[in-house]
């Protein structure tokens, strides 16, 4: 969020990010009251998501600006049901200054001459605009080693000493500062399917850039880099997919990804071939045996977690961490099996 004050006029612009999704701008026009308090309304909505959104029409947004910290907080909403809370740092722009000179010492009975002094002109250095960039990452098994080096990846180069880190189970929030505090928390599971790793600069006043790993059990992981630097920010996120790339099972991948396209294509071709099929009683062979690869599908999807994370003991066993894959085996082989029983249906009837 940006936003520029003229004596009781304010103005800017309302950026909001949403990871995996895009992102929402608005531009907002209002005053300043003599509380340090603003009242804006919000317009001209532009949208840049993946998916199919409706944009607003109209906004709200109020905030009280606090003149000892030095920020500003509020809140936002929208016609489209949509709302947030804002916080705004004050941040003075870099000024050109020019240096008056004194002019020298008339000499004894002269009358030194009156020269208008020029104003001085200060002029505010160009913004640079914010550069966000967000990622739709893959599926992931991490040890212990690995989340140290993608939260030591994290933080190099940014001004943040230690990453903070957000390891969720059941409902329960685990926070640190750091994985050594992290593992130190007796009460923070061994096995946990939902983390956090975020190196952010405002939020500890020590810099602009920003680098979110986001890893979930049933939902898509984003990557979320931003900065005033693109070279920076695109090298950053491909830094760190990189990296993780290296601890992606695929098997999980096709499984979540194209796992209900799969059932749906098998389902069909179940209906185009069944009608070849003379006898009731084989339909009714054909049919179990398409259902039984069906619900086995839909369970490997289901069951396949996005991400798990192995804190405190070893990888799985090989048929544990390659269960993916010995589920696809099986799949195949039921499915060969119904081809082969179609095929001997249909000729049989031959």
């Amino acid at each position: 969020m940006e936003m520029l004050r003229t004596g009781n006029h304010i103005e800017g612009r309302l950026c909001v990010m949403e990871p995996g999704l895009g992102q929402l701008n608005a531009l907002f026009v209002g005053e300043w009251s003599a509380d340090n308090g603003i009242r804006a309304t919000l317009n001209q909505f532009t949208g840049a998501y993946s998916v199919p959104v409706t944009l607003p029409q109209t906004g709200r947004m109020e905030g009280t600006f606090d003149p000892a910290e030095g920020v500003m907080s509020g809140t936002w909403n929208t016609d489209a049901q949509t709302l947030g809370k804002f916080l705004l740092v004050k941040i003075e722009s870099q000024q050109q200054q020019i240096v008056q000179m004194e002019p020298a010492a008339p000499a004894a009975g002269t009358v030194p001459a009156v020269v208008p002094a020029a104003p001085i002109v200060q002029a505010n250095a160009a913004i640079s605009p914010l550069i966000t960039k967000t990622v739709v990452l893959g599926s992931y098994r991490l040890d212990e080693q690995a989340v140290r080096r993608l939260v030591d990846l994290v933080k190099r180069g940014t001004n943040v000493i230690t990453p903070a880190i957000n390891a969720s189970h059941k409902g329960s929030e685990h926070i640190h500062i750091g994985v050594d505090s992290l593992l130190a928390d007796p009460s923070v599971p061994a096995v946990v399917y939902n983390l956090i790793v975020a190196a952010n600069e405002p939020i500890v006043k020590a810099g602009t850039n920003t680098v979110v790993v986001n890893l979930k059990k049933g939902d898509a992981n984003t990557l979320f880099v931003s900065g005033y630097d693109r070279i920076w920010v695109e090298g950053k996120a491909a830094e760190v997919k990189e990296f993780l790339d290296e601890h992606q099972t695929k098997a999980t991948y096709i499984l979540r990804n194209y796992g209900q396209t799969l059932n749906s294509l098998i389902f069909l071709a179940m209906l185009a071939f069944l009608p070849s099929i003379p006898s009731l009683r084989h339909r009714v062979i054909v049919v179990a045996f398409v259902f039984a690869l069906l619900l086995l599908l839909m369970y490997s999807w289901r069951l396949a977690a996005n991400t798990k994370i192995f804190l405190r003991e070893a990888k799985s066993a090989w048929y544990e961490k390659n269960a993916g894959w010995l589920l696809v085996l099986l799949e195949v082989g039921l499915g060969a099996w119904v081809g082969y029983l179609i095929q001997r249906f249909m000729g049989a009837a031959h």
